[in-house]
């Protein structure tokens, strides 16, 4: 599907110039919040504490312009609420085990929710655009939806010799999605994640003026979709007539 741009394209002028209100994209309001405390703490030379804990809210009303066919298009006006509490905890020793030793291990986690409306607006040829009036019609789709989320995770870094460095860790994520489409029952997906870490860091060449290093590691990653992204149901009227 493509988007409406800004500027003319072949066949779009067959629709007529929509009123401002319906230009593609269009944030016709937004609320942005962010609450966040933080907190460290250090016990003697080698350990110290790091927490916080993060409110995110946003709240949406944007009208959105899809041309869906050279003198077809299709308007909707989306609602879209989330909210998220997310908090991280992590503890870091120093000369941990040996001398030269590194310890990092904490834990993450969050609940979030988000509601997502869409209104039809106007979706037709050029006829129907110019005599249209931009205003909020019946509920197109209504989906709601939270997401729990948990992990841990550790690393530990330390010198063997002078010359060679070794990190070992690992990150362990779970994510639990709850979603309701419309009249639907509701459905519920857990994912349960994972990632090694592992590197070596070997200096060949230590002189005056000069130093060569080889460096080795293999780690892994994992990122969810976001709920925006899997709760976004906005309906394509097809066929285009």
């Amino acid at each position: 599907l493509a988007e409406s741009q800004a500027a003319p394209r072949p066949g779009l002028a067959a629709l007529g110039a929509p009123p401002p209100m319906l230009q593609p994209a269009q944030v016709v309001e937004e609320d942005r919040q962010l609450r966040a405390l933080r907190a460290v703490d250090r016990f003697g030379d080698r350990q110290q504490w790091r927490g916080s804990v993060t409110l995110e809210q946003r709240d949406i009303d944007r009208t959105r312009t899809l041309r869906l066919a050279p003198v077809f298009a299709d308007t909707k006006n989306r609602d879209l609420s989330t909210t998220r509490v997310l908090g991280t905890s992590e503890y870091r020793v120093d000369q941990f085990l040996t001398g030269t030793g590194d310890l990092l291990a904490g834990v993450d986690a969050s609940y979030g929710r988000i509601g997502s409306d869409y209104f039809n607006v106007i979706t037709g040829d050029a006829t129907v655009y110019e005599s249209g009036n931009g205003q909020r019609g019946d509920l197109s789709a209504s989906t709601s939806g939270n997401r729990a989320t948990a992990a841990a995770f550790a690393r530990f870094a330390t010198s063997l010799t002078s010359g060679l460095q070794i990190t070992l860790g690992g990150r362990a994520d779970w994510v639990r999605d709850n979603f309701e489409v419309d009249d639907d029952d509701g459905r519920t997906e857990d994912h349960l994640v994972f990632n090694p870490r592992i590197g070596v860091n070997l200096r060949y060449l230590n002189g005056r003026g000069h130093e060569g290093n080889l460096y080795a590691s293999h780690a892994g990653t994992f990122k969810a979709p976001t709920p925006d992204q899997l709760y976004d149901r906005r309906l394509i009227p097809v066929p285009f007539d």
